[in-house]
């Protein structure tokens, strides 16, 4: 019997923002770490069921990037790695964007995060139609992990969801965008993890494994 996961692929392109209070230009922000972390992670698919490309490694941002160029109608690739093939096969075709944003203290983000917020094309507004209405196959699907830095439990408890809150608003605003593929554009739950407390093979490995699943 053939295995239907054969013919899919996944297309993944992993945008990382520094949490508000990072330092310019010192070390790299642990977003960026964990976005290099899920690539590798994601790579040792590439010759699984469903097959997995990395499209696009990054940092967010409202001027460029793999999620304008979806905007512009031209499905995500493009990018050099082969994905052109993919998006002119018969084959089905999955987009996944992973988010993974770090959060201040205080709960705050990167104001990239918020900029690409307001960017984004309501799917109420009659500015994008979604993928369907353009006629291409190809699903579109994101999914969002959140790195809380307290230094210790006492921290994180104080905390509580405060930290995670204005990332919960972007994942909001991403639920109402144009252009990920409706009725369920996410494909794995909202991950909120103290990054500083909890090793990464504890929740985000397996966080990441699950989008290819």
């Amino acid at each position: 019997m053939t295995d239907s996961r054969a013919n899919k692929y996944v297309v993944v392109h992993i945008l990382h923002a520094p949490s508000p209070d990072a330092p310019a230009g010192g070390e790299e922000d642990a977003s960026a770490t964990y976005a290099h972390r899920a690539s590798t992670i994601l790579q040792s698919h590439q010759r699984g069921h469903p097959l997995v490309r990395i499209g696009h490694v990054g940092r967010l941002s409202v001027d460029d990037g793999p999620l304008w160029v979806v905007n512009q109608g031209r499905g995500g690739y493009g990018n050099g790695n082969g994905d052109e093939q993919l998006a002119a096969s018969p084959q089905e075709v999955t987009t996944v964007f992973l988010f993974v944003l770090s959060c201040s203290a205080d709960g705050s983000i990167d104001r990239s995060v918020r900029k690409v917020a307001r960017k984004l094309p309501s799917s109420s507004d009659g500015s994008n139609d979604g993928p369907a209405a353009r006629g291409t196959e190809s699903v579109r699907k994101f999914a969002v992990a959140l790195l809380g830095h307290a230094r210790c439990e006492n921290s994180a408890q104080q905390m509580g969801d405060t930290i995670y809150t204005a990332g919960r608003r972007f994942e909001k605003a991403l639920l109402k965008c144009a252009l990920f593929s409706p009725p369920s554009p996410t494909i794995a739950k909202r991950l909120e993890t103290q990054a500083e407390l909890r090793s990464p093979e504890d929740e985000f490995d397996l966080w990441v494994s699950s989008i290819c699943q």
